[in-house]
């Protein structure tokens, strides 16, 4: 077992080798899916797991709260098939790449690395917020426990954290750019 800061890092190196392979342009377009995906998930992350909750409860149905270790499971892993899944698809397939020519060199490189590890923060920063706020309930991910003072720190930065309250200026920002030839 690691400490979760490592898997972290590993996860965004792999990103980063994504985004040089793929390039700037198409990793933007992966930027934007992602940024506009935080903004929804933002708005939505706590009315939602009340909403679904109250209408369980009034249609009598007994659905766990998200103070209970299965509620809290059963939220985590809505949220991480989300971004997994969101994530998956805007790799997948055509995507909304940017138009234009990318730079040369080793300049292009550099920004294809730079988009890949930003997407990496977004995508696998984004899992660990879910994973840190309800509490680590998953147990598939290895990780030494408990948090190290890095991890502990780094919580912190992470996208929905840090980004909050940017995402409806980054929303428009990223639209714009993508329409703006």
């Amino acid at each position: 077992m690691q400490p979760l800061e490592v898997l972290w890092g590993v996860l965004l190196i792999i990103f980063a080798l994504i985004g040089i392979i793929r390039g700037f342009l198409k990793e933007l377009g992966v930027t934007t899916v992602l940024v506009v995906l935080l903004f929804g998930l933002s708005r939505i992350e706590d009315l939602l797991p009340r909403l679904v909750i109250s209408a369980a409860t009034n249609a009598g149905f007994a659905m766990p709260t998200t103070a209970d270790t299965t509620g809290r499971m059963i939220w985590a892993s809505f949220y991480i098939l989300v971004i997994v899944f969101v994530g998956f698809v805007s790799y997948h397939g055509e995507t909304l790449a940017f138009e234009g020519k990318p730079p040369k060199g080793l300049k292009g490189v550099f920004f294809a690395l730079m988009i890949g590890l930003l997407n990496g923060y977004l995508i696998v920063g984004s899992l660990w917020y879910f994973l840190d706020r309800y509490g680590y309930p998953i147990k598939f991910l290895q990780f030494q426990r408990p948090l190290t003072s890095l991890a502990k720190s780094l919580i912190p930065l992470l996208p929905l954290t840090l980004l909050r309250p940017f995402l409806p200026f980054l929303v428009v920002i990223m639209v714009m750019a993508r329409v703006i030839r």
